[in-house]
């Protein structure tokens, strides 16, 4: 089953700024990215990174108007699981200060 996503984010920066975005689809073996556009309008600088399998953007904006437009086409399998249990290890989120960002 295929379905879109979109996010647009909106902010107004009142003077020089820096972000750091993590938005993106999870990739496993149930769902592939078919199509993807990630885009931030009025900033001064853009610098994508990863940093443990995880992509980041940092943008810097020295004022007014900053837009985040994210995009993506997914396909998606469904899986059944029997007995009302889940099956399989759960991946739990790491903890990640700042400091350790580029």
């Amino acid at each position: 089953m295929e379905f879109q996503i979109k996010c647009h984010l909106g902010y107004e920066v009142s003077g020089p700024a820096s972000f750091l975005f993590n938005v993106a689809v999870a990739q496993n073996p149930l769902q592939r990215l078919i199509t993807e556009h990630f885009e931030v309008r009025e900033v001064e600088c853009s610098q994508e990174m990863a940093i443990d399998d995880q992509r980041y953007h940092r943008v810097t904006a020295q004022g007014g108007p900053v837009e985040l437009v994210y995009e993506a086409v997914v396909d998606a399998t469904h899986e059944v699981f029997g007995g009302g249990r889940l099956s399989g290890k759960l991946r739990r989120a790491t903890p990640m200060r700042l400091s350790a960002i580029p």
